[in-house]
């Protein structure tokens, strides 16, 4: 009795670690991709490159290194689930490192509870993994203008990129600029006439 009290708590504790790691480096590694390559290159979803929508995990690179820097706007305007299932996966490892300590296993418990209401009702496994694939795909589909634009948020450091629907825009405008006809009129002189036009 003694060992497996003192090995149930070491489970936990194993367990609670991963988790608290798996957050952190979800927050970590991309801020890290994102301060050493940037935000504004192309994408490198097949989903998104072959149908041109988003797939559950597209903006979520942009989003969980917003909330690293502490951008909660920029966090929000991408996917926003990823950066609150990072921030779940820290506090649910602190809630079991704290019960390891206490000899018990609120994480090991959870697990188990979760395992048998699987078996008991198999549906409610097919329902939450439905939830789990659609939460994230619903809100990257509602921010698919800002996920599809790689427009990046604003970050210390480094000024924001223009989006393409902005360069298109400057682009067109541009290309009507050069193509009107200009003349420049010396101060004090009459400007030119045009077809049609009584002199003054």
């Amino acid at each position: 009795m003694a060992e497996r009290a003192t090995a149930a708590p070491s489970r936990e504790a194993r367990l609670a670690g991963s988790a608290v790691a798996l957050g952190v480096a979800a927050l970590a590694l991309p801020a890290a991709y994102e301060a050493a390559v940037g935000s504004d290159g192309p994408p490198i979803c097949p989903f998104r490159l072959l149908t041109g929508l988003p797939c559950p995990f597209c903006g979520g690179t942009r989003a969980l290194a917003a909330a690293a820097r502490g951008d909660l706007d920029g966090a929000l305007r991408f996917n926003a689930v990823w950066p609150v299932v990072a921030v779940a996966l820290i506090a649910a490892g602190v809630v079991g490192l704290a019960g390891a300590r206490r000899g018990r296993e609120p994480l090991g418990d959870a697990w188990r509870r979760a395992r048998l209401a699987g078996r008991r009702r198999p549906w409610g496994r097919r329902v939450a993994v439905a939830i789990a694939v659609a939460a994230p795909w619903g809100v990257g589909f509602a921010h698919r203008d800002a996920i599809t634009e790689r427009t990046p948020a604003s970050s210390p450091g480094r000024p924001a990129v223009a989006s393409t629907r902005d360069a298109a825009v400057a682009r067109s405008t541009a290309g009507r600029h050069d193509g009107a006809a200009m003349t420049l009129v010396p101060p004090g002189s009459r400007p030119p006439l045009h077809h049609g036009e009584a002199p003054r």
